[in-house]
């Protein structure tokens, strides 16, 4: 007996399987190719494309939790714009905020960073964009190729804009970024200072009018980082490197906690004068897990390839997966040495290693 309407019963059906292939088809497909939602597109996969697109109209009837879960994995709820419209959407952009294209950020407009970001890609590999959609973008300061070379006009721009959104002076310009590396405004400044006939008159007078000096502008290494601003920042705070705060007094990721997090791996770049002086404040030392290997003549690259499979015991073509790239590697390289390895070391990598060392023979074709 069929109680409902055959509308009712359609769309419950439909609800159904739109959540059924959510769980089983879509989720996985994320997982397996570790990608979110929005970037999922026709080329990628047609078939799941169409079905995000029916998913954004039947939004309302989805349960709250596979909304939060679709949110999770990325969803773009906003309805399906053409390629067209897109870019009258950056022309109003630009416009509107009078900057180009390569100016916008994730947090300016988070919807249209991710599709500059994705037609770049897709354009790269599919040539999707008509010449006349190209033109447009390339006058919105869009790079679809390459990167573009800033001149030192424009990164004086950057300099002065700077101080302006902060109301400081140049040399207020900090040596540590946010995230705890080089502030790469203290390199471009350092540029600037090498550069400085390059410069027009018009953005020169502007660098000086914010505080410029050029004699007191240094080249910014972690050594002039550490003296210029970490210690009197511990000087300040009189506090030891290992009660620095995860977070400063606004609640945000305190970047010299960031800073101190790196240097533990970096000791080698640093000065012996300034080690001393962070060690005598609790900096703790790591050894870098990113060390430079010393060159290795091929007597060590046998030992080290031998001592290797007999540890995890296989043979080298399977080394790569207990994680010895580097072993496997100089392996790979010992075929074009075949020359100069000795019948014992020869038998060594056969016989211990699995290594198949065959000398390549190069074949003439006779014609009668």
């Amino acid at each position: 007996m069929f109680w409902g309407s055959k509308y009712h019963s359609n769309r419950a059906y439909l609800k159904y399987k739109s959540i059924n292939r959510i769980y089983n088809d879509l989720i996985p497909y994320c997982e397996t190719n570790h990608t979110k939602i929005k970037y999922i597109n026709i080329e990628t996969n047609s078939s799941l494309y169409s079905f995000i697109l029916n998913l954004r109209k039947i939004k309302d009837d989805l349960p709250t939790s596979t909304i939060k879960l679709l949110d999770k994995y990325g969803m773009n709820w906003e309805t399906y714009k053409s390629t067209d419209e897109r870019i009258i959407d950056i022309v109003n952009w630009c416009k509107s905020n009078n900057k180009p294209i390569s100016r916008l950020t994730k947090k300016d407009d988070p919807q249209l960073y991710d599709w500059v970001k994705d037609i770049k890609h897709r354009h790269k590999k599919y040539k999707i964009l008509t010449q006349s959609q190209i033109d447009i973008l390339t006058k919105c300061g869009l790079i679809l190729y390459k990167k573009r070379m800033y001149t030192p006009d424009e990164y004086a721009q950057r300099i002065k804009s700077w101080c302006e959104e902060n109301n400081k002076t140049i040399l207020d310009i900090p040596f540590i970024d946010d995230n705890g590396n080089i502030n790469k405004l203290s390199k471009i400044l350092y540029s600037l200072k090498l550069n400085k006939e390059k410069l027009s008159a018009v953005s020169l007078n502007r660098l000086l009018d914010f505080g410029a000096n050029f004699n007191e502008i240094v080249m910014p290494t972690l050594d002039v980082c550490i003296s210029e601003e970490f210690m009197p920042y511990l000087d300040i705070n009189q506090i030891y490197v290992t009660e620095i705060p995860e977070l400063d007094a606004d609640g945000k990721p305190n970047k010299y906690y960031k800073f101190a997090k790196k240097l533990t791996t970096q000791k080698e770049q640093i000065l012996k004068k300034n080690v001393k002086i962070l060690e005598e404040l609790d900096m703790r030392f790591i050894k870098s897990t990113h060390t430079h290997r010393p060159y290795m003549n091929i007597t060590e690259s046998i030992n080290l390839i031998v001592k290797a499979c007999k540890k995890h015991n296989t043979t080298v073509s399977h080394l790569a997966k207990y994680g010895c790239h580097s072993e496997y590697a100089s392996a790979r390289k010992l075929l074009y040495k075949l020359d100069k390895l000795t019948e014992e070391e020869r038998t060594l990598l056969e016989e211990e290693c699995g290594l198949k060392l065959k000398n390549k023979i190069s074949e003439t074709i006779t014609i009668d």
